[in-house]
């Protein structure tokens, strides 16, 4: 296993699994060499077994014929495999067997390499893209949510993501076939004539999705007209009310903005900490050219967030306080973990480590290349911690709204 393969697994979990869930997993291709994905799926209620032809570590099952396997028909509700079909001479016979074990709208995620050298286990048949990730999905009629290939890794990992459609509902008894219905119109005259609502332009509008929402306000709003009286603030409103919610619930005495840009939230924060009456807010940023807020409990530290000499005055200013953080910083998966890492000691039990803009993680970026992102982000760096530091835990409460974007980013320090 290379890493990139590791790390990519490590986001379709972060993205797609919750481990409140209970899961049955298997892995196919487990045989662990130079590592395997069980860490991943340790989870108190996940059940991680291993499938592959030879016996060996991190190997629960023997699979003596790969075409035909020994398990009852949707009796897991995830398969994964990774750099394994390029090793399958007849790979598609496997496939039906994956997607037969899996229950009804369960899961599966493929990584399979679209290049590289000839590596032979025993034998190396195939590589991999994004269409033939499409085409298996077609050929077993499953759901495509993911089908990308990333060329920026030395072995070009296509990623492919289904989901097995849930079995219809069998009638008790034969009933006569309805008379068919008249066509349906077009979806935004059936919302606009919907006696709901019965504006056209507000029926347009109710009737986009949350994903239609989310683009919208990023590729339309965020950058141009989002301001904190009169300052631009590059931020969700709905996840600006959950921040007033904590301020009033923690009472920090110091909040630290790890990157501010223009300023907008910061001076948000000031404002929520003059309604307290006590409390200072340290902005932390490389740049400072377009900052322009001033306010008495504004504290400016300029510099970069993960250099030590920073690290020391950030430290300083927080010892023996109350400390809450938002990271709004570099995004990239890296940053994020090198950030949670160093700061996460400052943060109060009881208080949060916000981590910003996890969004970029579960838009896929061919819908909206401003919103999702092909490399990984600040999901993928927030569960990797998680994995790592048991002090903290995923608030799910912060994101009742639906609509945020810090997916799995509102961290509690419980310890």
């Amino acid at each position: 296993m290379h890493p990139e393969s590791y790390d990519e697994m490590s986001r379709l979990v972060a993205t797609y699994l919750s481990p409140e869930d209970p899961l049955r997993v298997l892995d196919l291709g487990s045989y662990d060499v130079n590592g395997s994905y069980r860490p991943l799926f340790a989870k108190e209620k996940w059940r991680y077994e291993g499938a592959d032809s030879s016996r060996g570590p991190n190997v629960d099952h023997v699979l003596t014929d790969p075409y035909r396997w020994a398990f009852d028909d949707a009796s897991y509700d995830v398969v994964v495999s990774g750099q394994a079909f390029e090793h399958i001479k007849f790979f598609w016979l496997t496939w039906k067997e994956m997607v037969r074990i899996l229950r009804p709208g369960g899961l599966i995620f493929l990584l399979a390499p679209s290049k590289g050298v000839e590596h032979r286990h025993p034998v190396d048949c195939w590589r991999f893209y994004r269409d033939g990730m499409r085409a298996l999905g077609e050929l077993e009629d499953l759901e495509v949510l993911e089908a990308e290939t990333r060329w920026d890794n030395p072995w070009g990992d296509s990623v492919g993501v289904f989901r097995k459609k849930a079995m219809p509902a069998r009638p008790s008894a034969p009933s006569p076939a309805p008379s068919p219905p008249p066509p349906s119109p077009p979806r935004e005259t059936a919302v606009a004539l919907s006696p709901k609502v019965r504006d056209t332009e507000y029926a347009k509008r109710y009737g986009m999705t949350l994903a239609d929402w989310m683009i919208h306000h990023h590729e339309e709003i965020v950058f141009d007209q989002v301001t904190w009286m009169g300052v631009k603030a590059y931020k969700n409103p709905l996840d600006c009310w959950i921040y007033q919610e904590i301020v009033h619930e923690v009472r920090p005495e110091v909040i630290v903005e790890l990157g501010s840009h223009a300023g907008g939230s910061t001076l948000f924060l000031c404002h929520l900490l003059d309604s307290l009456g006590a409390g200072t807010v340290v902005s932390v940023d490389l740049d400072r050219t377009a900052f322009t807020v001033k306010h008495p409990r504004l504290v400016e530290v300029t510099g970069d967030c993960g250099g030590p000499e920073v690290r020391e005055q950030i430290g300083a200013l927080c010892e023996d306080r109350r400390t809450l953080i938002i990271h709004d910083a570099d995004h990239t998966r890296d940053a994020v973990l090198r950030d949670l890492r160093l700061y996460a000691d400052l943060v109060t039990v009881g208080s949060y480590f916000i981590v910003e803009d996890g969004v970029v993680d579960v838009f896929d970026p061919s819908a909206t290349a401003r919103l999702g992102w092909h490399r990984q982000g600040p999901m993928v760096a927030t569960r990797l911690f998680l994995d790592e530091d048991d002090r903290f835990e995923v608030d799910p409460s912060r994101e009742r709204y639906l609509i945020t974007y810090n997916p799995r980013g509102f961290l509690r320090r419980v310890r």
